[in-house]
C-alpha cells in the first residue's frame, strides 16, 4: 500500500475532512490572494495549482485522482 493511500484512510478514519467539495471545470477551488491551509484530496479528475502574476500565469503543479493538494 503506498504512502498516500495510507495518509488518506488515516485521515478518513478519523473523520478530519470538513466536507466534499465538487467542482466544474475551469472553476476556481479557493479565491485568489486568499491564504488557504486546507489539504485536499483529488477523487476523481485532475486540477491544477498555479499563481497568477500580471501579465501571466506560473503553473505550480497537477493534482490528480489520489492525490493531495494544498494552496501555496
Amino acid at each position: 500500500m503506498s504512502p498516500i493511500t495510507k495518509l488518506f484512510q488515516a485521515i478518513e478514519s478519523q473523520n478530519f475532512w470538513e466536507k466534499t467539495i465538487y467542482l466544474k471545470r475551469n472553476s476556481n477551488l479557493v479565491e485568489p490572494l486568499k491564504n488557504n491551509s486546507n489539504l485536499y484530496y483529488v477523487v476523481s479528475g485532475c486540477v491544477i495549482v498555479y499563481r497568477e502574476e500580471e501579465p501571466n500565469e506560473q503553473l505550480i503543479r497537477f493534482g490528480y485522482e489520489g492525490s493531495f493538494i494544498c494552496c501555496l
